[in-house]
């Protein structure tokens, strides 16, 4: 049922150019919470959350496998979530990140610069730090996460 949520979801985000980054079915009682999480490059607003709400709630209405009652919830994963793939670096490009890796790299295990992008082969973020490229594989990465300056 998870999968089939998620489908529709991606085809509904994909209508106003988001990405769902995660899908979640839950049970409370008798009633079941549909929660959609979506990003885009350069980030998701408020905007493109009721519109991909408003069309997802039609597909599932169509579709009707979600049996009873269910609330719908569509929105971000915050600015602060964890970075944890290659995709959700992509997402961040032009944004300014924190990683730590989970061996030192250079003499260093911590990293903060903005997202330039993804490498040729796809196996190592690019990070403009003070103005020189590092490239941090993405399987030394150990944690990372969006800087949110106030």
């Amino acid at each position: 049922m998870q999968e089939r949520a998620r489908r529709l979801a991606e085809e509904a985000a994909s209508l106003f150019g988001a990405e769902v980054v995660d899908v979640e079915l839950v049970s409370r009682g008798r009633r079941r919470l549909l929660r959609v999480l979506l990003d885009r490059e350069g980030g998701i607003d408020l905007e493109t959350c009721a519109r991909v709400s408003e069309e997802l709630s039609r597909a599932l209405d169509r579709e009707d496998f979600i049996p009873g009652p269910y609330t719908l919830e569509v929105g971000s994963p915050g600015v602060e979530r964890p970075l944890r793939n290659l995709r959700d670096f992509r997402l961040k490009r032009g944004r300014e990140v924190e990683v730590r890796t989970s061996q030192p790299l250079g003499g260093r295990q911590v990293f903060r610069g903005r997202v330039v992008g993804i490498d040729e082969e796809g196996e190592a973020v690019i990070l403009e730090e003070e103005g020189e490229r590092i490239h941090l594989p993405l399987d030394a990465i150990a944690a990372a996460r969006q800087v949110v300056k106030l």
